[in-house]
């Protein structure tokens, strides 16, 4: 059971998917400084929104094998049909996933967001190295730090985005601090950074966190669960459901991320890298934020924090940087958990809030940068 809890209980985990279905009316999205919230489709006040796509693009996506550096990755790229890759490579959006970093779980947010901006955006999702929905991709028993995804991402950047003219980084959990570090080493080429649920530093308040970095720094616990987890993997794949049943529908996954776990996470080296790299990440970002950072580029950073619960990325987080960085912009989106990709649903309405309110409010402050007063 405690190993159970180990896969869980973790940000490292997109395992951990406790993801409330959309319900009730259609709903629009209000913004103020610091807040999103939702309204019913009968209020006075609602942000009118463009049409969700064009009828007559079709996002077209596959996963592909690229090479970045020496390694190689796992992406997923979404382009339209209908135009050429000149056109494409105007303006690019890539997505920095979360620990573990398999692009297939968020396929729908990248499906969503490509659809929300009608097609008219490169939309890429990142595989971090090391994780990949396959086996055979990795060297055996090899594993990778949080300093090595550092590496992935900037070098990413430099050697498949040196012909597009803006790229915009959006980085869920950790894969947002990821973003920052692209953004610190290509401030030319990164136009700005969106962090969905921004894990920047460890939270000293939350006794789930202490507990799952106790856990991943257990080597013992951290083996066993990884022998166990390829031994699920060996049986049949509809077997492999059944034993996962529970656990999917209990922290509510959609059938896609479902299955996708019970063939992914279901290997002795995906066990061992996601937790060797949640080590590393609960060891170095026992610190606080690089504020420096942040400054320097606040106009060019919009973070999206949910609801109080998520103790990867903290409300008290959000009124830090609103207090000390009031050019930096915040949201707060109160209607799903950390783990949003896991769900079809919950994909598409973070995608409808960055496509239409986020992204849009980022590009005005790139391009005009007039500061906004600070506090006194």
């Amino acid at each position: 059971e405690s190993c159970k809890h180990m896969i869980v209980k973790m940000d490292c985990g997109l395992l951990r998917a406790s993801v409330h279905c959309f319900l009730g009316h259609t709903k629009y999205y209000r913004y103020n400084k610091s807040t999103l919230s939702r309204t019913s489709s009968r209020s006075v006040c609602r942000l009118v929104m463009a049409s969700s796509s064009n009828p007559h693009q079709h996002a077209t996506s596959r996963v592909e094998i690229i090479a970045v550096g020496p390694h190689k990755c796992e992406t997923i790229r979404l382009r339209p049909s209908n135009v050429n890759d000149t056109h494409i490579n105007s303006k690019r959006i890539v997505i920095v996933p979360g620990n573990p970093g398999i692009v297939e779980y968020y396929e729908d947010f990248a499906a969503a967001l490509w659809d929300r901006l009608e097609g008219e955006v490169d939309v890429v999702c990142l595989g971090l190295v090391g994780h990949a929905g396959r086996r055979g991709l990795f060297p055996k028993g090899k594993v990778w730090t949080m300093h090595d995804q550092v590496d992935h991402v900037r070098q990413y950047l430099s050697e498949h985005c040196a012909d597009v003219n803006s790229v915009q980084l959006v980085g869920h959990s950790i894969g947002a601090y990821f973003a920052l570090e692209g953004l610190r080493k290509h401030p030319n080429l990164v136009q700005n950074v969106v962090g969905v649920y921004p894990y920047l530093t460890n939270n000293p308040q939350s006794e789930e966190q202490r507990f799952c970095k106790f856990l991943v720094n257990n080597r013992v616990v951290v083996f066993i669960v990884a022998v166990l987890a390829d031994l699920i993997g060996r049986v049949h794949l509809a077997l492999r459901r059944f034993l996962l049943l529970g656990l999917t529908e209990s922290f509510l996954m959609g059938p896609k991320a479902a299955s996708l776990t019970a063939v992914a996470m279901t290997r002795y080296d995906a066990v061992q890298n996601m937790c060797h790299m949640g080590r590393t990440e609960l060891d170095f970002l026992d610190q606080p934020p690089d504020w420096e950072l942040l400054e320097a580029y606040a106009e060019r950073v919009s973070f999206v924090f949910n609801k109080a619960n998520d103790y990867w990325a903290p409300l008290w987080l959000k009124k830090d940087i609103e207090a000390r960085l009031p050019m930096l912009n915040t949201y707060l989106d109160p209607e799903y958990d950390h783990m949003f990709c896991c769900s079809e649903q919950g994909s598409k309405d973070i995608a409808r809030l960055l496509g239409e309110v986020v992204l849009p409010a980022q590009q005005i402050n790139s391009l005009l940068l007039i500061p906004k007063p600070r506090s006194s």
